[in-house]
């Protein structure tokens, strides 16, 4: 089994005491088998639990979750500082959100970082390169802009660093650069500004996103990137 026929990952069933399995399903030839990858928690500990898993094993469109005395059972709120992203949300459009907005929050950054990075393989390839670099990514200067207006709110919120443990890279068939991989918690941040600003944009006087709103969100997004 490869990480590319992966499907999903969930939490394996029987792992020793301090580690954590982390079960990979892959459907073959009608049957699912399982395989399990144990990781040991001081290692966990060390590096952040979404750096190791992605350092074992790249899921684009898999579901992650684990099971441990010392780890939260939902990985996304175990990741997020929800205080961060209330303040970022509040000084970026004056939005209340809550764990299911930034449920759907994970899934969109991740969703249009992966469009993101097809394009930029599809640059590269057309220039004859095997790495996507940073200039290979289709940044519209309204998205630029939005950079820099993440950048200034950063300052105060420094939420950069949650950014890079929550932004999870696709798998292509090229690698990328350090300095792309160094650049998409920015470009998530960017992302993150513009979709804050959207949601008053189609409705000035929202307070707090519902899920109709997220979806216009989507779509939005979808017809512009």
């Amino acid at each position: 089994m490869t990480k590319r026929h992966c499907s999903n990952m969930r939490a394996a069933r029987g792992t020793s005491s301090g580690q954590v399995g982390v079960a990979l399903d892959a459907p073959m030839d009608g049957q699912v088998l399982e395989r399990i990858v144990p990781v040991p928690q001081p290692a966990i500990l060390q590096k952040g639990i979404f750096h190791l898993i992605r350092t074992i094993f790249h899921s684009p469109g898999g579901r992650i979750k684990l099971k441990s005395p010392l780890l939260s059972p939902d990985p996304i709120m175990a990741v997020m500082n929800i205080p961060k992203f209330e303040r970022f949300f509040r000084a970026a459009a004056s939005l209340d959100i809550d764990k299911e907005d930034l449920r759907r929050y994970d899934e969109f950054v991740n969703r249009e970082i992966a469009d993101l990075l097809v394009r930029g393989q599809a640059t590269a390839k057309a220039n004859d390169r095997d790495v996507i670099e940073p200039h290979d990514l289709p940044i519209t200067k309204g998205l630029q802009e939005s950079i820099h207006a993440f950048r200034a709110l950063d300052e105060d919120i420094a939420l950069q660093d949650v950014l890079d443990q929550l932004t999870r890279l696709p798998v292509l068939d090229m690698e990328y650069s350090d300095e792309t991989r160094a650049r998409l918690p920015e470009i998530a941040g960017g992302l993150s500004v513009a979709l804050a600003r959207s949601f008053k944009i189609v409705d000035p006087d929202l307070k707090n996103p519902m899920s109709r709103d997220w979806d216009k969100a989507f779509k939005l997004f979808d017809l512009l990137l």
